[in-house]
């Protein structure tokens, strides 16, 4: 008798952990759901939107990068403008090539 009574318990605990894991699986399934939904809104919407803005920002970059470039060579040609020459006004190149000697 004792041991039917375990055995009756046993399978009402079981059953309940059964009826738990199935609620807990439940609420995942929907976590999911929801996840992969706005895992697809912001695929298919805020893409091209962002696309958009990282280009806008590149050309505004580009643009500042080009200015800096031409203000260090304007500051390099006059450094190289007041030192002495060759004759020709320009002093020798460093390192063998044609480009602007930076005086830093």
């Amino acid at each position: 008798m004792n041991s039917t009574l375990q055995a009756t318990e046993r399978r009402a605990r079981v059953a309940a952990l059964r009826v738990d894991v199935l609620e807990e699986y439940e609420t995942l399934n929907v976590h999911l759901n929801e996840m992969s939904k706005a895992i697809r809104e912001v695929a298919t919407e805020d893409i091209p939107v962002l696309t958009d803005q990282l280009r806008e920002i590149e050309r505004k970059f580009t643009l500042v990068y080009t200015l800096f470039r031409s203000s260090i060579y304007d500051v390099a040609f006059r450094t190289d403008a007041t030192r002495p020459s060759l004759g020709l006004g320009l002093s020798p190149p460093r390192g063998g090539n044609h480009r602007p000697a930076f005086p830093w």
